[in-house]
């Protein structure tokens, strides 16, 4: 069976071909966002996979959907409003960074909840415990 030239290019083209298609599709892969950034230098370099810190895996958590892992985002909001994170003597965003990214939490969090309310059970065992607050204070 005899290799022709025609067949050896063809087949060097198409090689070619799917290498640069390849390489234009992980380029076209989109820049990560501000918040993951954020995230990436400020959080994850502890809580991440490798060390599990307070197991919580920030490293892996997708910031730009936060209804994935709400648990973990309502976690990530007391600690950053109560002034715990970034911990002290650890790099730390300045003040109108921090407050814009806990601000989006929030913000996004409450509309994931408006969007999927809780259902009826957890509802009014909800407003049970309002309640039994409200009536203590």
């Amino acid at each position: 069976m005899k290799i022709t030239r025609r067949f050896l290019m063809a087949v060097a083209i198409s090689a070619l071909s799917g290498i640069t298609s390849l390489a234009a599709q992980e380029s076209a892969a989109p820049a990560p966002s501000a918040n993951r950034v954020l995230i990436n230098k400020y959080c994850a370099t502890c809580h991440n996979e490798r060390l599990h810190t307070a197991e919580l895996l920030l490293d892996k958590a997708d910031v730009d959907d936060l209804t994935k892992t709400p648990q973990i985002w309502e976690k990530a909001i007391k600690k950053l409003r109560a002034g715990q994170m970034p911990p002290s003597g650890a790099p730390r965003p300045d003040k109108a960074t921090l407050t814009a990214f806990t601000t989006y939490l929030e913000t996004n969090l409450d509309k994931a909840a408006q969007a999927n309310p809780r259902s009826e059970e957890h509802t009014s065992e909800f407003q049970s415990h309002h309640d039994l607050v409200c009536r203590l204070l």
